[in-house]
Protein backbone atom coordinates (compact mmCIF):
# COMPACT_ATOMS: atom_id res chain seq x y z
CA UNK A 1 0.00 0.00 0.00
CA UNK A 2 1.35 3.45 -1.17
CA UNK A 3 0.21 6.24 0.97
CA UNK A 4 0.75 9.68 0.79
CA UNK A 5 3.37 11.81 2.60
CA UNK A 6 0.73 13.16 5.00
CA UNK A 7 -0.28 9.81 5.92
CA UNK A 8 3.41 8.54 6.63
CA UNK A 9 4.00 11.16 8.71
CA UNK A 10 1.14 10.45 10.59
CA UNK A 11 2.55 6.90 11.15
CA UNK A 12 5.48 7.51 12.44
CA UNK A 13 3.70 8.93 15.57
CA UNK A 14 1.93 5.75 15.88
CA UNK A 15 4.98 4.03 18.13
CA UNK A 16 5.05 2.35 20.15
CA UNK A 17 1.28 1.78 20.79
CA UNK A 18 -0.02 -1.68 18.79
CA UNK A 19 -3.25 -0.70 18.40
CA UNK A 20 -4.90 2.69 17.34
CA UNK A 21 -8.07 4.25 16.45
CA UNK A 22 -8.54 6.20 13.33
CA UNK A 23 -11.43 8.04 13.30
CA UNK A 24 -12.69 9.42 10.11
CA UNK A 25 -10.89 6.09 8.19
CA UNK A 26 -12.33 7.03 5.21
CA UNK A 27 -10.60 4.09 2.71
CA UNK A 28 -8.65 2.63 5.85
CA UNK A 29 -5.43 3.68 4.02
CA UNK A 30 -3.91 4.33 6.97
CA UNK A 31 -4.62 1.41 8.89
CA UNK A 32 -3.40 -0.95 5.94
CA UNK A 33 -0.02 0.46 5.83
CA UNK A 34 0.44 0.44 9.55
CA UNK A 35 -0.52 -3.26 9.64
CA UNK A 36 1.79 -3.82 6.45
CA UNK A 37 4.53 -1.96 8.33
CA UNK A 38 3.62 -4.32 11.29
CA UNK A 39 3.66 -0.74 13.35
CA UNK A 40 0.54 -2.04 14.80
CA UNK A 41 -1.45 -5.66 15.14
CA UNK A 42 -5.28 -4.04 15.65
CA UNK A 43 -7.30 -1.27 14.60
CA UNK A 44 -10.67 0.07 14.91
CA UNK A 45 -11.66 2.57 12.17
CA UNK A 46 -14.61 4.39 12.16
CA UNK A 47 -16.52 6.85 9.51
CA UNK A 48 -19.66 8.19 9.46
CA UNK A 49 -20.71 7.47 5.71
CA UNK A 50 -21.39 3.80 4.49
CA UNK A 51 -19.39 4.66 1.43
CA UNK A 52 -16.22 5.39 3.06
CA UNK A 53 -16.61 2.34 5.37
CA UNK A 54 -17.68 -0.10 2.22
CA UNK A 55 -14.86 0.88 0.42
CA UNK A 56 -12.50 0.89 3.40
CA UNK A 57 -13.84 -2.72 3.75
CA UNK A 58 -13.30 -3.70 0.16
CA UNK A 59 -9.45 -2.24 0.72
CA UNK A 60 -9.01 -4.70 3.74
CA UNK A 61 -10.54 -7.30 1.72
CA UNK A 62 -8.05 -6.56 -0.74
CA UNK A 63 -4.80 -6.97 1.13
CA UNK A 64 -7.03 -10.13 3.60
CA UNK A 65 -6.54 -7.54 6.62
CA UNK A 66 -9.88 -7.51 7.19
CA UNK A 67 -9.31 -9.64 10.79
CA UNK A 68 -7.31 -6.79 11.80
CA UNK A 69 -9.91 -3.89 11.59
CA UNK A 70 -12.94 -3.46 13.24
CA UNK A 71 -15.09 -1.22 11.05
CA UNK A 72 -17.62 0.91 12.76
CA UNK A 73 -20.01 3.50 11.30
CA UNK A 74 -20.76 6.42 13.66
CA UNK A 75 -19.77 9.92 14.29
CA UNK A 76 -16.30 11.30 15.84
CA UNK A 77 -15.79 8.90 19.21
CA UNK A 78 -19.18 7.76 19.42
CA UNK A 79 -18.64 4.32 17.93
CA UNK A 80 -16.10 3.61 20.91
CA UNK A 81 -16.60 2.10 24.41
CA UNK A 82 -14.26 2.27 26.98
CA UNK A 83 -13.34 -1.48 27.07
CA UNK A 84 -11.76 -1.03 23.27
CA UNK A 85 -8.28 0.05 23.33
CA UNK A 86 -7.79 3.61 23.06
CA UNK A 87 -4.38 4.27 23.94
CA UNK A 88 -3.72 6.18 20.23
CA UNK A 89 -6.22 8.20 18.55
CA UNK A 90 -5.65 9.14 15.51
CA UNK A 91 -7.99 12.38 13.91
CA UNK A 92 -6.39 13.79 10.52
CA UNK A 93 -7.91 15.71 7.68
CA UNK A 94 -10.42 17.36 9.13
CA UNK A 95 -11.34 21.16 10.21
CA UNK A 96 -9.36 21.88 13.56
CA UNK A 97 -13.01 23.40 15.06
CA UNK A 98 -14.36 19.84 14.13
CA UNK A 99 -11.62 18.18 15.72
CA UNK A 100 -11.99 20.30 18.81
CA UNK A 101 -15.59 19.08 18.90
CA UNK A 102 -15.20 15.43 18.46
CA UNK A 103 -12.74 15.40 21.19
CA UNK A 104 -15.11 17.39 23.43
CA UNK A 105 -17.80 15.50 22.76
CA UNK A 106 -16.08 12.03 23.81
CA UNK A 107 -14.38 13.68 27.24
CA UNK A 108 -15.63 10.80 29.04
CA UNK A 109 -13.52 8.32 26.70
CA UNK A 110 -10.84 10.26 26.50
CA UNK A 111 -9.60 9.30 30.15
CA UNK A 112 -8.48 5.86 28.85
CA UNK A 113 -6.64 7.09 26.17
CA UNK A 114 -3.04 8.12 26.23
CA UNK A 115 -2.12 9.49 22.91
CA UNK A 116 -3.63 11.46 20.55
CA UNK A 117 -2.23 12.49 16.68
CA UNK A 118 -3.96 15.15 15.23
CA UNK A 119 -4.03 16.92 11.83
CA UNK A 120 -6.29 20.06 11.21
CA UNK A 121 -6.63 21.41 8.41
CA UNK A 122 -7.29 25.05 9.96
CA UNK A 123 -7.50 26.15 13.42
CA UNK A 124 -4.74 24.72 14.66
CA UNK A 125 -4.60 27.93 17.82
CA UNK A 126 -8.02 26.27 18.69
CA UNK A 127 -6.43 22.43 18.70
CA UNK A 128 -3.88 23.69 20.69
CA UNK A 129 -5.51 25.29 23.13
CA UNK A 130 -8.30 22.15 23.46
CA UNK A 131 -5.08 19.97 24.28
CA UNK A 132 -3.81 22.41 26.76
CA UNK A 133 -6.84 22.91 28.77
CA UNK A 134 -8.02 19.36 28.94
CA UNK A 135 -4.21 17.51 30.36
CA UNK A 136 -2.46 17.10 27.19
CA UNK A 137 1.11 18.15 26.49
CA UNK A 138 1.78 18.21 23.27
CA UNK A 139 5.20 15.93 22.71
CA UNK A 140 5.96 17.10 18.80
CA UNK A 141 4.88 18.20 15.55
CA UNK A 142 5.97 18.26 12.08
CA UNK A 143 4.97 20.40 9.20
CA UNK A 144 5.42 19.03 5.88
CA UNK A 145 4.27 20.62 2.42
CA UNK A 146 2.45 17.93 -0.28
CA UNK A 147 1.06 18.81 -3.76
CA UNK A 148 1.05 22.79 -2.65
CA UNK A 149 -0.25 22.25 0.63
CA UNK A 150 0.91 22.36 4.01
CA UNK A 151 -0.10 20.01 6.65
CA UNK A 152 1.04 20.21 10.51
CA UNK A 153 0.75 17.03 12.69
CA UNK A 154 0.89 17.08 16.20
CA UNK A 155 1.10 14.37 18.86
CA UNK A 156 0.21 15.29 22.21
CA UNK A 157 -0.10 12.66 25.44
CA UNK A 158 -2.16 12.88 28.57
CA UNK A 159 -0.41 14.65 31.24
CA UNK A 160 -0.89 14.51 35.37
CA UNK A 161 -0.76 18.42 34.80
CA UNK A 162 -2.14 21.66 32.75
CA UNK A 163 0.38 22.34 30.35
CA UNK A 164 0.14 25.91 29.21
CA UNK A 165 1.18 27.61 25.80
CA UNK A 166 1.39 31.17 25.53
CA UNK A 167 0.05 32.64 23.09
CA UNK A 168 2.62 32.67 20.05
CA UNK A 169 2.88 28.92 21.03
CA UNK A 170 -0.54 28.43 20.39
CA UNK A 171 -0.36 29.98 17.05
CA UNK A 172 2.65 28.51 15.59
CA UNK A 173 2.99 25.31 17.65
CA UNK A 174 5.54 25.02 20.71
CA UNK A 175 7.42 21.84 18.92
CA UNK A 176 7.61 23.64 15.91
CA UNK A 177 9.00 26.68 17.19
CA UNK A 178 12.25 25.07 18.47
CA UNK A 179 12.58 22.93 15.35
CA UNK A 180 13.84 25.45 12.88
CA UNK A 181 12.07 24.04 10.05
CA UNK A 182 12.73 25.84 6.83
CA UNK A 183 8.88 24.31 5.48
CA UNK A 184 7.72 26.11 8.90
CA UNK A 185 9.52 29.35 7.72
CA UNK A 186 8.20 29.10 4.16
CA UNK A 187 4.38 28.80 5.44
CA UNK A 188 4.39 31.61 7.39
CA UNK A 189 6.59 33.82 5.23
CA UNK A 190 3.67 32.85 2.19
CA UNK A 191 0.61 34.12 4.73
CA UNK A 192 2.88 37.55 5.33
CA UNK A 193 2.48 38.28 1.89
CA UNK A 194 -1.19 37.36 1.83
CA UNK A 195 -2.12 39.17 4.75
CA UNK A 196 0.37 42.28 3.50
CA UNK A 197 -1.84 42.29 0.22
CA UNK A 198 -5.31 42.04 2.25
CA UNK A 199 -4.51 44.55 4.76
CA UNK A 200 -3.45 47.12 2.22
CA UNK A 201 -7.33 46.63 1.03
CA UNK A 202 -8.53 47.53 4.73
CA UNK A 203 -9.71 51.24 5.00
CA UNK A 204 -7.23 52.81 7.96
CA UNK A 205 -10.35 53.44 10.32
CA UNK A 206 -11.67 49.56 9.75
CA UNK A 207 -10.82 47.67 13.30
CA UNK A 208 -10.26 44.68 11.51
CA UNK A 209 -7.03 45.97 10.04
CA UNK A 210 -5.88 46.70 13.69
CA UNK A 211 -6.27 43.11 14.38
CA UNK A 212 -4.68 41.86 11.03
CA UNK A 213 -1.78 44.40 11.84
CA UNK A 214 -1.23 42.89 15.45
CA UNK A 215 -1.10 39.21 13.63
CA UNK A 216 1.37 40.28 10.75
CA UNK A 217 3.66 41.85 13.63
CA UNK A 218 3.53 38.71 15.60
CA UNK A 219 4.46 36.96 12.05
CA UNK A 220 7.20 39.18 11.00
CA UNK A 221 8.65 38.93 14.75
CA UNK A 222 9.02 35.10 13.89
CA UNK A 223 10.67 35.02 10.89
CA UNK A 224 13.13 36.83 12.33
CA UNK A 225 14.69 34.02 14.07
CA UNK A 226 14.90 32.38 10.24
CA UNK A 227 18.28 30.78 9.86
Amino acid sequence: MKISQRLSQIAKFVHPYRAIVDIGTDHALLPIYLLQQNIIDTCIATDNKKGPLSKARDNLQKYHLLDNVQLRLGDGLNPLTPNDQLDCIIIAGMGGLLIVDILDKGKALLKYNKRLILQPNQHLEEVRLWLSNNYYEIIEETIIKEDGIYYEIICAERSDIIVTYNEVELKFGPKLLQANNMLFYEKWDSLLKLKQEIINKIPDNDENRFKLQQEIDLIQEILKNKN
